[in-house]
């Protein structure tokens, strides 16, 4: 991915019983009677699941207290976000999604009414949604060293440093319908079971971050049953 081209990206699918307990808020505890389930949600996840993302590069025209401006016209206003852009020449526009087929099983379980099933292959649709953006952040993290630049943190709507209605100028910049992606009125995507993200590159970046890392770190969702690890607020 040396221009800046979008460019669809087949994701091979990654999930371990382990992360289905971890969403479910129980990964020091997990429930042996649920083994069964958990073992047949992440075959249907297996089964149905069509993981693959879109991803573009945009060049950054300025970066100011107030925010980042693209060179396409499109601004992003957040001074967070405007921190950790710091050095930043471009950025990458990412969405990924495990297709529709899980959300459709989730749905025909719960009207059947066999609504454990439903929630925990919910849970492993989240893991496996999470898995596959890991995986294309790692790609990317490649491509940018290979390239004798820094890669910065991954910033996502949604998070208590970015409303979730920021999903908008990610989609303005992407063409997401090539991977059967839409944004709802809501600001949430369709399929669910989808994520989204920009992240920051140049040779010069200030604030840098291991990509495959939480970003519990920069939430304060205190409770979250996916926290692993405690929110560390940075000074700007």
């Amino acid at each position: 991915m040396n221009d800046l081209e979008s460019k669809i990206i087949e994701i091979p699918l990654t999930i371990q019983e382990e992360d289905v307990w971890r969403v479910m808020g129980a990964k020091d505890r997990i429930t042996k009677e649920l083994k069964d389930e958990a073992a047949f949600a992440i075959k249907e996840i297996s089964r149905l699941s069509d993981s693959k993302a879109i991803v573009k590069r945009f060049k950054i025209s300025s970066v100011t207290p107030k925010g980042i401006k693209f060179e396409t016209g499109e601004e992003l206003v957040n001074k967070f976000a405007s921190h950790l852009f710091k050095g930043a020449e471009e950025a990458f526009f990412i969405i990924s999604t495990i297709g529709s087929e899980v959300d459709k099983r989730i749905s025909e379980l719960m009207i059947k009414g066999e609504n454990i099933l439903a929630i925990i292959l919910d849970s492993a649709g989240t893991a496996a949604a999470f898995n596959s953006f890991t995986y294309i952040l790692d790609k990317l993290l490649e491509e940018t060293t290979s390239r004798d630049l820094k890669m910065g943190t991954c910033l996502r709507p949604g998070q208590s440093y970015w409303d979730i209605t920021g999903q908008t100028l990610i989609f303005n910049m992407l063409e997401a319908k090539k991977i059967d992606v839409e944004l709802l009125s809501s600001s949430f995507m369709k399929p669910q079971k989808s994520q989204s993200g920009i992240v920051p590159i140049g040779s010069n970046l200030l604030i840098q971050e291991d990509p495959s890392e939480s970003y519990c770190k920069y939430c304060k969702a205190s409770r979250c049953p996916m926290r692993i690890e405690p929110y560390q607020a940075l000074k700007a």
